[in-house]
């Protein structure tokens, strides 16, 4: 016959009363809290991609909305102006600085003239000194050569 040993089945007693505890107390528990955690992100999950699909379709909307249409065009003519409109500032202003910087030139070079005139004029007189000078001299050594 078959012989059974008690320890045998204790121990199996033991181990399934474990297992059952176990389930009881810590895998049953954890598993609904996972089940939940799995289906709160799912339903998160799908109320985000919603919303994208909303967002997309706003954004397509406004791609196609006139008034937005309208204020763009409205806003790069605007921008355009602008920008026309400081170059020509910009060439306005170079063109009165090359103006006046002309007329500072012509002003300079009379201003130099006028100078360079005054010096000659101040050295007229000690040129002509000197010029007569030299040709007294020159002319007194000539008599001297001839009185030789």
């Amino acid at each position: 016959m078959v012989e059974v040993d008690l320890t045998a089945v204790l121990f199996a007693a033991s181990f399934i009363a474990f297992v059952l505890f176990m389930q009881l107390i810590f895998f049953g528990p954890v598993g609904k809290n996972i089940g939940k955690r799995e289906t709160a992100i799912e339903a998160d999950k799908q109320k985000t991609l919603d919303l994208i699909k909303q967002i997309e379709f706003q954004i397509a909307q406004f791609k196609e909305d006139p008034e937005i249409i309208a204020a763009r065009r409205e806003a790069s003519e605007l921008v355009s102006t602008a920008k026309q409109e400081a170059s020509d500032s910009k060439q306005k202003i170079v063109a009165e600085n090359a103006t006046e910087l002309k007329a500072t030139r012509e002003r300079q070079l009379l201003a130099l003239e006028a100078e360079r005139d005054q010096v000659i004029k101040n050295l007229e007189a000690p040129i002509k000194e000197v010029t007569r000078l030299m040709v007294s001299k020159l002319l007194g050594g000539l008599k001297e050569e001839l009185k030789v």
